[in-house]
């Protein structure tokens, strides 16, 4: 045995990003003792750093949530940033997690994590973040080693009040006769966007679509290069991606997917049902949305009449 321990069911990944050009200038074996230097000051790594060829990120395995957690925190912005990796043993067993929402500004990862080891050994919280200011979004996922123990924390944390808000509490699987898959879309991207290959816009996407959860497949790029489509295992799964993305910071817009139904579509001059026109507010738009974007966000329903934007 080295100083690492044997890796045990409850280590947590986490993932290093925004390393200095300074560090990084050193040459990966200097740059690998540094990032262990920094990161064992919360707790011990179950094995040394893995460092990408381009040396820009780095993953690393904690023994304990609890000190992967401290990680998160504690690295926000020099000499690097940390947060959770996506793809932990949590993500993949989500009988064994809770959806929180309602958690009041001030609460952090420490206080959530005693609050919910009231019923059973907490094994991580992935509590999200905005990627810009860093202040959580209100909500996260609390994880647990068994389902009975996830069980317990809804029955009986549901409604708890924390720093002077009510918790929702509520299984992270999918409800029975749910829909099996989710989707997103996203489009509107920032103008220096419009000059990039479909395969840049995906990368810039990337870590930002499982922010919550893994996607099923890799994201597909419409005809036009004005949209992407990404699809996960359930639905909850892509709606709290689309609420954890959302918002006046966002580089971009975001909304659930729906693939165009195969039933005839109403038609406006009286062909389908025979309902009249139904007219949507849309609000929140970026001061870039053209018209075009409007279309084509909202044909996936194959009876868009026509689009008006306000000016």
């Amino acid at each position: 045995h080295t100083k690492y321990g044997c890796p045990q069911r409850d280590v947590v990944k986490v993932k290093i990003t925004q390393l200095s050009e300074e560090w990084i200038s050193e040459g990966r074996e200097t740059l690998l003792m540094r990032i262990e230097a920094e990161l064992e000051a919360c707790g011990k790594l179950a094995s040394p750093p893995d460092i990408a060829e381009d040396l820009k990120t780095a993953t690393a395995v904690y023994m304990e949530a609890g000190h992967a957690n401290q990680a998160v925190e504690a690295f926000t912005e020099k000499p690097f940033h940390v947060e959770l990796h996506v793809s932990n043993k949590a993500a993949r067993n989500k009988a064994y997690s809770v959806f929180v929402g309602n958690i009041a500004t001030m609460v952090t990862h420490e206080e959530l994590l005693e609050f919910f080891s009231r019923v059973g050994v907490v094994d991580n919280f992935n509590l999200i973040r905005d990627r810009v200011t860093q202040e959580h979004k209100g909500f996260g996922f609390c994880d647990f080693f068994d389902a009975a123990t996830a069980e317990a924390a809804v029955r009986e944390l549901d409604g708890q009040e924390l720093q002077g808000k009510r918790l929702r509490v509520s299984p992270s699987e999918k409800e029975a006769g749910e829909a099996t898959t989710g989707s997103i879309q996203v489009w509107g991207y920032p103008k220096e966007w419009s000059a990039w290959k479909p395969g840049e816009i995906m990368a810039e996407l990337a870590i930002d679509l499982e922010i919550v959860g893994e996607l099923t497949a890799a994201p597909t790029m419409g005809e036009s290069g004005r949209r992407v489509i990404a699809k996960y295992a359930d639905h909850q799964m892509a709606k709290r991606t689309v609420e954890a993305l959302s918002g006046p910071r966002s580089n971009y817009q975001i909304a659930l997917y729906f693939p165009p139904s195969k039933k005839k579509a109403w038609a406006p001059d009286g062909g389908g049902s025979g309902d009249k026109d139904c007219t949507l507010f849309v609000g929140n738009l970026s001061f870039e949305t053209t018209e075009d974007d409007l279309r084509e966000a909202f044909s996936y329903k194959e009876s868009l009449v026509s689009t008006r934007l306000v000016r």
